[in-house]
């Protein structure tokens, strides 16, 4: 018969593996978006140096298609509660984290402000990264669930500039590094860098093939 601290012991590892799994998802979500962003930023720069797509319809389409996708893709990534928890939400694999700190202890690469007086993670400090993620995403989660989710569709309300769409993209990508590193499982920074890599390289390939997409279009 196991120990009690056989199984504790048992339970932390299943929570670390279980917030390992929703923190990758996380993390595949996270870099989708980003990957898109940087597909419509080249998209765009590429289209301003030819006339004819500038003056088209193409630009204006393009980019409402990008920002509706991606302001859906913050809210899906930043929902909490109950109803994310099997979803790829940043925010829910947090709860989750904060929920089960005691699971993760003190190692030598841990930020000093992760770090709770009990010897593991502080969940606090993991409530704040929550906070934060909630309010930077706010304008957009409103947008999406009373405009783009048809809840109401006569609903007066301020469309989210791309500055506040860009402050939370970036929040996401800066939290998710900071946490997977902060938790420390062996593979977490191969995981970050993989994925950082993976958007410059796929970011680049996408661009080129765009360019030749276009050039084509507006020479036929």
């Amino acid at each position: 018969m196991a120990t009690k601290a056989e199984r504790k012991a048992l339970s932390d590892a299943g929570h670390r593996e279980r917030i390992a799994a929703r923190l990758t998802a996380a993390q595949d979500g996270i870099q989708d978006l980003s990957l898109s962003r940087h597909i419509w930023r080249t998209t765009v720069n590429i289209a301003d140096a030819n006339m004819a797509i500038t003056q088209s319809f193409f630009v204006y389409w393009m980019s409402s298609q990008y920002a509706q996708a991606a302001c859906s893709a913050v809210r899906r990534l930043t929902e909490s509660g109950p109803k994310a928890q099997n979803t790829n939400s940043l925010v829910a694999a947090l709860e989750d984290l904060a929920t089960h700190a005691r699971s993760f202890p003190w190692q030598f690469w841990m930020p000093a402000d992760y770090r709770g007086a009990d010897g593991c993670l502080d969940p606090q400090r993991i409530q704040r990264d929550i906070d934060d993620l909630r309010t930077a995403a706010e304008a957009v989660r409103v947008y999406v669930n009373q405009h783009l989710a048809h809840l109401d569709r006569h609903a007066r309300m301020a469309v989210p500039t791309l500055a506040q769409l860009d402050a939370a993209i970036d929040l996401l990508g800066d939290v998710l590094s900071k946490v997977m590193l902060t938790t420390g499982w062996p593979v977490a920074m191969s995981l970050v860098a993989s994925a950082l890599r993976t958007v410059r390289e796929s970011g680049a390939a996408a661009a080129a093939v765009a360019t030749r997409n276009i050039t084509a279009a507006s020479t036929d």
